[in-house]
């Protein structure tokens, strides 16, 4: 169901409330010698984030831009070896792609039509253009659209996993290229949802104060740096064995009495290269209506257990709500990095 786990970051409403881009000279101040360390580990089996500058065919490339694009990734990477270090598991971080002088590299794609061609339904249009050249069933690909509409399907930018962890995308557009809007969707290619229990957490939208909607006021939490631990893109030097996900069984009833406020859940999970995390996910609990009706449906982070061995049994206890529908997910990673996501609702009993 990737338009669950798709993430809408923000409405035309809270854009006034964001903060602008950082100056360049801030951007400079940042420490290069993580980005560096990262990337020179690169090798054939390494899974990036690769990066890609889009331009519709009657709007010219711009050179600041891509400047950009370079310096905000080395933010947004130092961010993530920060709190992973801060968290307990050293300076780990993704890697993006480096030519042979070691500078990155912005794969520029001219589009085939002119501007106004990819004004609606922007994404399924540029993606049909973009996996013609590149293959996306592997690597992370982080894409820039510089159309002349500020946002990308009414948002300043979205993102998602594919394959178990495997592959993402994440899309940028020209209004929200900034280095928390790159971080939050960059989560979502790695696999992690969202995570609303302190507007602090990089997977929360933040708030209308604009403090929050700064990098450098956000943190990955405690259970996403966990997730991350395992993720292939933050072990680039690991041989990676298998390329399948963990198995999902759930062995308790989904059915609860009219009385009761909570309902008990118990999972049987396995994996033969041995299970990582159980995460749980219940409906979104945002106050904002404008914000809520972005990820009404989706999943919102509730808890997670530290999981060791091949096969284990897990329980969840989830507090039941007030909505008619109760939506719930569970998402296991393995010790590959690479998860599987079971959903599936409580009920009533009739």
């Amino acid at each position: 169901m990737p338009s669950k786990l798709s993430c809408f970051v923000i409405t035309l409403l809270f854009a006034p409330f964001l903060s602008q881009c950082k100056s360049l000279q801030l951007l400079e101040q940042q420490p290069q010698a993580t980005q560096q360390e990262a990337n020179h580990t690169v090798s054939e089996t390494t899974s990036l984030v690769r990066l890609i500058y889009f331009t519709p065919q009657d709007r010219p490339f711009r050179e600041r831009i891509a400047d950009q694009i370079e310096l905000q990734m080395g933010v947004v990477q130092t961010f993530f070896a920060d709190q992973m270090e801060a968290h307990g598991f050293g300076r780990k971080t993704f890697a993006f792609e480096i030519d042979g002088q070691g500078k990155t590299v912005v794969h520029r794609v001219k589009g085939q039509f002119p501007d106004k061609h990819y004004l609606h339904n922007t994404t399924g249009k540029v993606q049909k253009e973009i996996s013609e050249r590149f293959n996306l069933s592997k690597n992370v690909y982080m894409i820039v659209v510089d159309i002349s509409d500020k946002y990308i399907n009414r948002a300043m930018g979205f993102g998602t996993s594919h394959r178990g962890g495997q592959s993402g995308m994440l899309w940028i557009a020209k209004s929200g290229f900034q280095s928390r809007t790159i971080a939050h969707e960059l989560g979502h290619a790695f696999g992690l949802l969202h995570d609303f229990r302190s507007e602090r957490f990089l997977m929360s939208y933040g708030s209308f104060h604009l403090g929050s909607t700064r990098l450098e006021n956000s943190q990955l939490s405690k259970e996403a740096a966990e997730f991350l631990d395992a993720s292939r893109f933050f072990n680039p030097s690991r041989t990676f064995s298998s390329q399948f996900g963990p198995k999902i069984e759930i062995i308790s009833s989904l059915e609860y009495p009219p009385n009761a406020d909570s309902i008990r859940i118990i999972f049987e999970l396995s994996d033969p290269d041995g299970l990582h995390q159980a995460r749980f996910h219940t409906n979104p609990n945002i106050t904002d209506k404008n914000l809520a009706r972005f990820s009404r449906g989706s999943p919102a982070f509730k808890a997670a257990k530290r999981l060791t061995g091949q096969d284990m049994t897990v329980e969840f206890v989830y507090k039941l709500s007030k909505v008619d529908v109760q939506d719930l997910w569970l998402q296991v990673v393995d010790s590959q990095g690479h998860f599987g996501t079971k959903s599936f609702a409580v009920h009533l009993q009739k």
